[in-house]
């Protein structure tokens, strides 16, 4: 490897089963100008390693240090704890780049992979820039045999970004409320810009957008609530990723329903069931006055949420039914969990006793 030729990179996943100590931690010697018979403190050897608590250290930080005839100094000790943000259970994304100008950063996945690097700290360090080995440094305890993984292991030019961020998932949260999930990390400052979204049907921009912290998903508020049951579009723009791909001129379209009720359900002759399409908000669904039955009936005198499902209110009125008698329930201002309150409604149900002989039918079909 030349480093005064290109950008290079190393990248691998790693996972130690084992909690670091100086007794047991581990080295990738990332440039080695000798074999792995001399890659530990005190071959004879000159180049740079990275790993955490090689240097007979306790402390659990991943590092980057340079080996001169086997002694090493520190490049770059990182904000990264391997034992308390990485762990034993599963492996992490490790990505190094070093610039042609000697500048180096590190770059952690902790789930693993490398789809969502963050750094974890830089350094500058131009002592050496060419040699011929790779490998691994694996101290550890008789407990500790073959505890170590190392897999898809990169060495080579820098891998450069060009792909563009792609808007991954839409959701509608609540009637002033959207919520986009973007392909991959983007950068914070640009995606929390306001005039970024437009949303049409006279809305217009979000009053705030918030960036949640894994920075591939925006909150979206507006002052406007959408329109019932029309068709909006969301105009996404400018939005860039962390290499700067700025992502393409997007048009989402969604549409928003406010909570109304769906099915009724006659229970006795005084009492019925509403079923409504969202969760119920709890104190404007048990508002008596809510609710005005016809033909004389008028308000329950009691409304409570069905125990198991809060999509239900139970109703019991102070009059009993009459028989063969269609009935308009008329609801008003009852909001869903996120307090949208549904527009003026009326359902309808017939109330009918059997008598021998009748057919019923409990179900129709569609």
């Amino acid at each position: 490897i030349d480093l005064t030729t290109q950008n290079t990179e190393w990248r691998f996943q790693l996972r130690h089963n084992y909690d670091p100590s100086s007794g047991n931690n581990w080295g990738v010697f990332l440039l080695a100008d000798a074999d792995a018979n001399q890659m530990l403190l005190g071959g004879a050897i000159n180049g740079y390693v990275i790993g955490v608590n090689f240097n007979n250290n306790s402390d659990d930080i991943l590092r980057l240090w340079k080996i001169t005839a086997g002694t090493a100094s520190i490049v770059i000790t990182s904000t990264l704890n391997w034992q308390t943000q990485i762990g034993k259970t599963h492996p992490a994304g490790v990505d190094i780049i070093r610039l042609t100008d000697g500048s180096w950063e590190i770059k952690i996945d902790t789930d693993g992979g490398f789809d969502n690097l963050i750094s974890v700290g830089t350094g500058s360090d131009n002592t050496f820039t060419t040699a011929g080995y790779f490998g691994i440094n694996y101290k550890y305890s008789a407990t500790a045999d073959r505890l170590l993984w190392i897999d898809d292991i990169y060495v080579g030019a820098e891998i450069v970004d060009d792909i563009k961020p792609v808007v991954d998932s839409l959701y509608i949260l609540s009637a002033n409320n959207l919520k986009i999930e973007f392909s991959e990390r983007i950068d914070s400052s640009i995606t929390a810009n306001i005039t970024n979204y437009t949303v049409n049907e006279g809305i217009g921009n979000p009053d705030s957008v918030i960036v949640d912290d894994s920075w591939q998903v925006a909150y979206l508020y507006f002052s406007q609530k959408f329109q019932n049951a029309q068709m909006h579009n969301l105009t996404v723009q400018h939005i860039e990723d962390l290499n700067s791909n700025v992502m393409n001129d997007t048009i989402l379209s969604f549409l928003y329903e406010y909570i109304k009720p769906i099915n009724v359900e006659v229970i006795s002759s005084n009492e019925i069931q509403v079923q409504f399409s969202r969760v119920l908000d709890i104190i404007s669904a048990r508002e008596i006055t809510n609710y005005t039955l016809d033909n004389g009936i008028g308000n329950p005198i009691s409304a409570e949420i069905v125990v198991g499902d809060t999509t239900k209110i139970h109703l019991v009125f102070n009059h009993d039914f009459v028989n063969k008698t269609d009935y308009n329930l008329t609801i008003q201002d009852v909001a869903d969990q996120n307090l949208d309150s549904l527009q003026t409604e009326i359902i309808s149900f017939l109330y009918f006793i059997p008598q021998p002989f009748d057919v019923v039918i409990n179900e129709v079909m569609a």
